[in-house]
C-alpha cells in the first residue's frame, strides 16, 4: 500500500494535464496488483532521473495507450470453436439470455456471431515483437495473471483453455465492443470497484454491460432489444460441459477497455469540445443543438414578467392549449430531450410533465427566484391539461456536466465547487414556512430518489425511522445523529443536473426532490451521484469539505440494503 501511494503521490505531484493524472493513475488503482503496478511505474521514473517525472510519465503514456489500443484488433475464431462456442452458449447473444421480446417467454434467436474477448493476436504480438508492452502489461495484470492470460489466450483452438475467451454476440454488440464503445465486467467487478458490498454477496455468474461512449447508432441484441445504457444479466450456459467465459479474462478486457476510452477522451479534449453535439439525446433543460443562448437562453426577467402578466389575460386551459400546440414545433427544431416528459418550446421556453412533484416543483422554483440568485429555470406558468400538471419554465444554456467535465481544467473546477458552495449557502437561507421541519416545500411528502414518498417529519428521529424501521433496512449497530438542522435541498445535485458553459457554471435544474431535509443530505446525494467519477466527487469533497464524513459512512452501510 505505501508504494502504490508514493507513486498515487508522484502521479498528482506531476505537472500534467488532467486527463493525463487520470491516465496515469488509473493504471496503479485498476492493476490487478497495484503494489506491482506502482513499482514498475516508478521503475521507468528511476531509470532516467534527468529526464524528470513529468517526461518518464508521459514516455510510459505513450506505451500505455500503444498497448491497450491493440485491444480493437479483429481475430476470427476457427470453425471448430465457432462450433464450441455456439454449442455452449445456445442461438442467442451472450448478453441476451433474459431479453425476452415483446414479453414472449424465451428470447428469439437472431443474427450472431463468435467473438474473441482478448484477440489472440495482441497477446501473441506483445508477447514477440513488443517487449516493452510485454513489462507494461504483466505490470497491470500481474505476472501470475499475465501467464493465465497466455494458457487460455495462446493456446490452440480445440483446447478446453481456448474456449474461456470466446463468447457469442450479435454483429451491431460485437461492433460496439471492438469500437471500445461498450464494455462488459462481472458484478463482482463492479461492486468492488464502486465499494459496494463484499464479493461473496453478489451471484458468481452476473454481469453488468455499460456504455463507455455514446452509441452511433443505437446498438442492439439478437432478440431486438435495443441497448440504451446499462443492465445486469446472467448466462444460463446450454452445454455445461464446456467452460464458461473466463471471469478473469473479461474483467482484464474491461479495465483495458476503460483505459483505451481514457485516451479517446484525452485525444477529443486535444480537439476541444464540439460546437453541437453528435447525440440526439440532448439534455432536457439546454438549448437545442445549433441554436444561440439568446434565442434560448434566460429570457430577461423584464420580458418573462411581461409575457406572465399578458398571459394572465387568456384563459389557463387555452395557454396550455397554445403550449400543446408549441409542443410538436420544438421538437421538430429544437429536436427531443433525453427524457419523454421533457419538452422544448420555442421562445426559450421548456415544458416538463409533473410527474412526482406537481405542486412541489413549481413552488421551489418560485422560491429560488424569491430568496436567491441561483441560476435557475424561471416559472412561467403551470397548469392542467388531459389530466397531467405541467410546469412552464425558462431555458438555461450549456450542457450537463457530465458531458464536459472532462474538458475543464482544474481551474475551472475549482471554480465550480466555489460556486456550488454558494448555491447551497443560498439555498439554507430560505426560510421554512411549512410546519415541519423534514418536508416537500409546501409541507407534504417528500419526493427522494432514495426514499420515495416519505413524511412530512417534525423530528430528525422520525426520518431516521422511515430508513430503519423496515425489516429491510435495518442496520445493526447503526448510529444516527436525531439533531442535524433543516434546511431547503436542491437533493439531486447530480452530473445531469448542473450546467455548464464557456467552462463556468450556468445551472442547477431540475429541482422536483427539492425540500426541507437535514442538513447533510444534499452531500450524501451529491457523492452519491459523484461516487462513479472521482473527477465529479473531488469536486464534491470542495464543495462541502469533510463536515459530513461519518453521515457519509453511514449512507454506504445502507447501500446494502437499499441498493446503489
Amino acid at each position: 500500500m505505501a508504494t502504490s501511494s508514493f507513486a498515487l503521490g508522484l502521479v498528482s505531484s506531476a505537472d500534467l494535464s488532467p486527463q493525463e493524472h487520470i491516465i496515469l493513475k488509473y493504471f496503479i488503482e485498476r492493476a490487478v496488483d497495484p503494489e506491482f503496478a506502482a513499482n514498475y511505474l516508478i521503475s521507468r521514473i528511476n531509470a532516467d532521473p534527468s529526464a524528470g517525472v513529468e517526461i518518464c510519465l508521459r514516455s510510459f503514456k505513450e506505451d500505455w495507450r500503444r498497448l491497450v489500443t491493440k485491444l480493437g484488433v479483429i481475430d476470427d475464431p476457427t470453425d471448430k470453436l465457432d462450433s464450441l462456442v455456439r454449442q455452449r452458449d445456445g442461438p442467442y447473444c451472450f448478453m441476451s439470455q433474459e431479453r425476452p421480446l415483446n414479453g414472449s417467454s424465451a428470447p428469439l434467436p437472431g443474427p450472431i456471431q463468435s467473438a474473441y474477448i482478448l484477440p489472440p493476436s495482441m497477446i501473441r504480438d506483445i508477447i514477440s515483437n513488443e517487449s516493452s508492452l510485454f513489462e507494461v502489461m504483466e505490470a497491470f495484470v500481474s505476472p501470475a495473471g499475465f501467464t493465465e492470460i497466455k494458457s487460455l489466450v495462446s493456446g490452440s483452438d480445440d483446447t478446453d483453455s481456448a474456449i474461456q475467451n470466446v463468447w457469442c454476440l450479435t454483429p451491431g454488440i460485437y461492433q460496439a465492443i471492438v469500437q471500445g464503445d461498450l464494455s462488459v465486467q462481472t458484478i463482482h467487478e463492479f461492486t468492488s470497484a464502486i465499494g459496494y458490498c463484499s464479493q461473496d454477496e453478489v451471484q458468481e455468474d452476473m454481469y453488468i454491460i455499460s456504455a463507455l461512449s455514446a452509441l452511433f447508432p443505437p446498438c442492439s441484441f439478437a432478440n431486438g432489444w435495443k441497448f440504451d445504457g446499462s443492465f445486469t444479466f446472467s448466462v444460463p450456459i446450454s452445454d455445461s460441459a464446456l467452460n464458461k467465459p473466463s471471469h478473469f479474462i473479461i474483467n482484464v478486457h474491461h479495465r483495458l477497455a476503460v483505459a483505451r476510452a481514457d485516451f479517446v477522451m484525452e485525444d477529443q479534449i486535444t480537439r476541444g469540445l464540439p460546437e453541437c453535439e453528435r447525440s440526439t439525446k440532448r439534455h432536457a433543460y439546454s438549448p437545442g443543438c445549433g441554436e444561440t443562448n439568446e434565442f434560448l437562453g434566460f429570457i430577461p426577467p423584464l420580458i418573462r414578467r411581461t409575457f406572465y402578466c399578458l398571459s394572465r389575460c387568456i384563459p389557463l386551459w387555452v395557454r396550455m392549449k397554445i403550449y400543446m400546440f408549441l409542443k410538436p414545433i420544438g421538437l421538430k427544431r429544437l429536436g427531443a430531450t433525453n427524457v419523454p416528459w421533457v419538452h422544448r418550446l420555442p421562445f426559450g421556453l421548456i415544458m416538463k410533465q409533473c410527474i412526482r412533484a406537481p405542486e412541489s416543483e413549481p413552488n421551489a422554483l418560485r422560491l429560488v427566484e424569491k430568496y436567491t440568485t441561483i441560476p435557475a429555470p424561471r416559472l412561467v406558468d403551470v397548469g392542467e391539461y388531459n389530466g397531467d400538471t405541467y410546469l412552464i419554465m425558462t431555458c438555461l444554456p450549456g450542457r450537463q456536466l457530465n458531458q464536459v467535465f472532462d474538458y475543464l481544467t482544474y481551474p475551472e473546477r475549482q471554480r465550480l465547487a466555489e460556486d456550488l458552495t454558494d448555491c447551497v449557502s443560498q439555498m439554507r437561507k430560505i426560510p421554512n414556512n411549512t410546519p415541519y421541519r423534514f418536508a416537500n416545500t409546501l409541507g407534504g411528502p417528500i419526493c427522494d430518489h432514495r426514499l420515495g414518498k416519505a413524511g412530512p417529519f417534525n423530528t430528525e428521529a422520525d426520518f431516521n425511522s422511515h430508513r430503519t424501521t423496515d425489516p429491510k433496512r435495518t442496520l445493526d449497530g447503526l448510529i444516527m445523529r436525531q439533531d442535524h438542522q433543516s434546511y431547503f435541498t436542491h437533493a439531486d445535485i447530480h452530473p445531469y443536473n448542473i450546467m455548464i458553459e464557456g467552462g463556468r457554471f450556468s445551472g442547477l435544474v431540475d429541482w422536483e426532490c427539492a425540500g426541507f431535509m437535514p442538513e447533510y443530505w444534499e452531500y450524501v446525494k451529491a457523492k452519491r451521484a459523484a461516487h462513479w467519477r472521482p473527477v465529479m466527487e473531488d469536486i464534491v469533497e470542495r464543495t462541502f469539505g469533510h463536515v459530513y464524513d461519518d453521515e457519509w459512512e453511514i449512507e454506504t452501510k445502507f447501500w446494502r440494503y437499499e441498493g446503489f
